[in-house]
């Protein structure tokens, strides 16, 4: 082996079990025990774990805020954000995500992303003026409602009193007031980071495709497709603007919360990948590499098909880069991703999740035969 073959290391986390910061340190420290040189880029694509890895790239030229806000059920979490420079980097998964309810605890009726609000509203009194907000690991089907209504939207039943919280309460929503809203969001431009491309509403939206995982019975889908409707239908008669918006790529993100505060917070909603894949240098760090590790806790099908590991994969491929995956599960081989190396990491046969030690093993066990070729 060359003394100067070099590896970038670009994991996504395993969701819920290992952050991706942390599988990078573990890999990167197998592959230079074995000789090789790395270049760490722990990666997101505008979910959850986006904070740490900008946070990890950006050192230490930013800063983390944490914050108690009020939880997607309404129990106080701690969370946290993102500040570099002038320009504040809010995770919705960090105060509304799933991550922060048991599974017995899912409610994708009364879920709200009040948290995310308050974490802007702090960004905002600390003066920043350019947030981004990434969506991703969402709890709740509420348009954004609970975000928006902690800036100063008042959301307005037929008696004129405030509606309650949670997507189900969109089906009784009649009227807007942004009055406060858009005075304490003034002078403030907004980003929508989004991590899927699917619309608000219909057979590919919010509440059909995102729904049962947070707790949406199959009775529920429809329920809550017609309240994200009605949000959608509110909102347009009162800015006077069409539905098209409805149908832009990621207006159905973190449950129709990429819809909401694109149109009320006036924020274009970009890829959160290629937002992510520009703030990391990555394709600058990739020219500097002879081979790419990613990672992401299931590697199928759909992994490949325009998620952040299927892109970077792509992407090190047409550089000619070799590429070794290192999900912690998966039933592909890598002759049908077209990879050159994929190497599981959790313990098939206890059917355990993957820890650090069984990332470890199998990154020792890569490398050193890397390392022999």
């Amino acid at each position: 082996m060359s003394s100067n073959q070099r590896v970038l290391i670009a994991p996504c986390s395993y969701k819920g079990s290992i952050a991706a910061p942390a599988l990078a340190e573990v890999i990167a420290k197998e592959a230079e025990r074995c000789g090789f040189d790395t270049i760490s880029a722990p990666f997101a694509d505008g979910g959850d774990d986006t904070v740490n890895c900008l946070k990890a790239a950006l050192a230490p030229d930013s800063k983390i805020i944490q914050k108690d806000v009020t939880g997607p059920l309404g129990a106080v979490v701690r969370a946290s954000y993102l500040i570099a420079g002038e320009e504040a980097v809010v995770e919705l998964a960090s105060a509304s995500g799933i991550a922060h309810l048991q599974p017995q605890e899912l409610d994708g009726l009364r879920a709200q992303t009040i948290g995310l609000g308050e974490l802007i509203k702090d960004a905002i009194e600390r003066g920043l003026k350019k947030i981004y907000v990434t969506l991703g690991g969402s709890a709740s089907t509420d348009g954004g409602a609970g975000c928006l209504r902690v800036l100063g939207a008042r959301f307005l039943n037929k008696d004129d009193n405030d509606i309650g919280c949670g997507g189900i309460s969109l089906l009784d929503l009649v009227r807007v007031d942004l009055t406060v809203l858009d005075k304490t969001v003034a002078g403030v431009q907004f980003y929508v980071v989004s991590d899927v491309t699917n619309p608000l509403t219909g057979e590919f939206g919010a509440a059909a495709v995102f729904g049962p995982q947070k707790g949406l019975s199959p009775q529920d889908v429809p329920v809550l497709d017609q309240a994200l409707s009605n949000f959608a239908a509110t909102l347009e008669r009162t800015l006077g603007t069409d539905s098209s918006l409805r149908t832009r790529p990621g207006a159905g993100s973190a449950g129709g919360a990429g819809y909401g505060l694109s149109l009320l917070l006036k924020a274009p909603i970009i890829s959160g990948f290629d937002w992510l894949f520009d703030k990391l240098s990555l394709a600058e760090k990739m020219d500097l590499c002879d081979m790419v590790v990613v990672a992401e806790g299931c590697l199928d099908s759909q992994s490949l098909s325009g998620k952040g590991v299927g892109r970077l994969i792509a992407l090190a491929k047409s550089k000619g880069k070799k590429v070794i995956a290192m999900p912690a599960v998966t039933e592909l081989t890598a002759a049908s991703v077209g990879i050159d190396i994929l190497a599981p990491t959790a313990n098939q046969a206890m059917k355990a999740p993957a820890g650090l030690a069984d990332v470890g093993r199998v990154a020792g066990l890569v490398f050193s035969e890397l390392k022999n070729d």
